[in-house]
């Protein structure tokens, strides 16, 4: 499912019509480097169920997790 929404979004991303922003992992995705990467950390989800049992796979990887906007998106 990932690679199929990875692959809508790159087949739609130069698109003017639309600002699009594609969730994921780092190394899941080879972006261009037209898109903008900006790398976010989730509080709390299902990752603080966890605490007490060392660090399980979802707080591992709210660590890695990145937004890749489209070349259209609205600078910030």
């Amino acid at each position: 499912m990932a690679l199929a929404a990875c692959r809508w979004a790159l087949a739609h991303g130069d698109d003017p019509r639309l600002r699009i922003c594609l969730c994921g992992y780092e190394g899941d995705h080879k972006m261009p480097k037209s898109w903008t990467a900006v790398r976010w950390k989730a509080h709390g989800g299902m990752s603080g169920t966890y605490k007490g049992r060392g660090l399980g796979r979802a707080q591992k990887n709210r660590f890695r997790e990145i937004l890749w906007f489209s070349p259209h998106c609205l600078k910030v």
